[in-house]
């Protein structure tokens, strides 16, 4: 662990996981790569000018990927090209607000009013063991509840709860973890079948869609393990997704929200707060900084 005088205690992980708490704030960053790296996918890397890296991974229909990252490790981009050079931005992460990430403005949290909405609750966030599959696939295609205007950076939405709740979730209740773990249980991969179908629909209309995949812990446990654990377990689903299902992990951004959030509200052990959620983000991502 690193403090600073500012009070700011930084906590890196192997596997490229840093831990940042200020006070009572605490937020994890990750390297994906290794959801690139799996079935020998041919991978490239170079340092950028300055100091960060491009990562370009060949894709299965001949294309590729580029994720640029800083040199803290933060995703800047992400670019998908087709097989005939055709490019895509699916999301950028250059700008926070009308200011530079360095800049005066830099504002990575969005306060917004809750969304109005007329649908019932059970189609807007919808729980995977009582929904019928068209629930599902309709959370994950549906367009957000409100107009959202302007787009927004991928750290933004990951870090605004107001921002995410412009769109429908479903909650993976059908995979849950013992405490402590976060590998998905073989007898679990099944019933994350009606997810992987609805990404699939989306993916058919438009190839360039991304997904949150969002892992949670009870509140048993420390922060950081609590961030590291969460993390590990949004990154299991999405590699299932991948692995199992043939969701493409370009599609997908993973992170971990530690015991925020909690589905029961309870100091102690409880199951079901040990969940991972997926929500179409799409319609709240910037893909050009000038947006």
């Amino acid at each position: 662990m690193i403090s600073n005088e500012d009070g700011v205690r930084v906590t890196v992980e192997p596997g490229g996981r840093v831990i940042v708490q200020s006070g009572e704030q605490a937020v994890i960053r990750h390297d994906d790569r290794g959801r690139f790296d799996r079935e020998g996918r041919d991978v490239r890397e170079r340092q950028t000018r300055d100091g960060g890296r491009e990562v370009t991974v060949a894709t299965r229909d001949g294309g590729e990927v580029r994720t640029i990252y800083d040199p803290n490790g933060m995703m800047i981009q992400r670019e998908r090209r087709d097989r005939d050079g055709r490019a895509y931005v699916l999301f950028d992460n250059r700008s926070f607000g009308p200011g530079p990430v360095d800049g005066a403005d830099w504002q990575p949290v969005v306060r917004l009013p809750p969304p109005v909405y007329d649908l019932p609750r059970e189609r807007y966030r919808v729980e995977m063991r009582s929904a019928p599959p068209r629930y599902v696939e309709e959370a994950l295609t549906a367009p957000p509840l409100v107009d959202v205007q302007p787009r927004y950076t991928l750290d933004q939405v990951i870090y605004s709860p107001d921002l995410r709740e412009r769109v429908r979730s479903v909650d993976l209740d059908t995979v849950t973890f013992s405490s402590g773990a976060w590998i998905v249980e073989d007898s679990q991969v099944a019933s994350i079948e009606a997810v992987a179908r609805g990404i699939d629909a989306a993916l058919r209309r438009n190839p360039n869609e991304v997904f949150l995949v969002e892992g949670y812990t009870d509140a048993v446990g420390s922060v950081v393990d609590n961030l590291s654990l969460s993390d590990r377990r949004a990154e299991a689903v999405a590699n299932v997704l991948t692995d199992h299902y043939g969701i493409p992990p370009e599609n997908l951004v993973t992170q971990g929200y530690g015991e925020s959030y909690l589905k029961v509200q309870t100091e102690g052990p409880e199951r079901a707060n040990r969940r991972v959620t997926v929500r179409r983000i799409t319609p709240l991502l910037a893909t050009d900084s000038r947006q």
